[in-house]
């Protein structure tokens, strides 16, 4: 972090860890969703379980991008990051 060369290291896995925990607790909500959307028999939410299911896969995707090493390279794919 440029701002703060102090916390240089730590603010990186600080933010990996938000990132994982976020990530479990979603999981958590979206299996206990699934479960109480299966044993309703009349009500049916099919735009909110539609929603749900696509910020499921976009925050699966973003956890799959996450590089849990820093390296003192540049890299050409992270441009605008700090």
């Amino acid at each position: 972090m440029s701002v703060f060369p102090s916390a240089d290291p730590a603010w990186f896995y600080l933010h990996v860890f938000c990132q994982v925990s976020a990530y479990a607790v979603g999981v958590a909500g979206w299996g206990t969703g699934l479960k109480l959307g299966s044993q309703s028999k009349r009500v049916k939410y099919s735009s909110h379980r539609n929603i749900g299911i696509a910020l499921f896969v976009l925050a699966t995707v973003q956890q799959g991008c996450v590089r849990v090493g820093e390296t003192d390279q540049p890299d050409q794919n992270r441009t605008y990051f700090i």
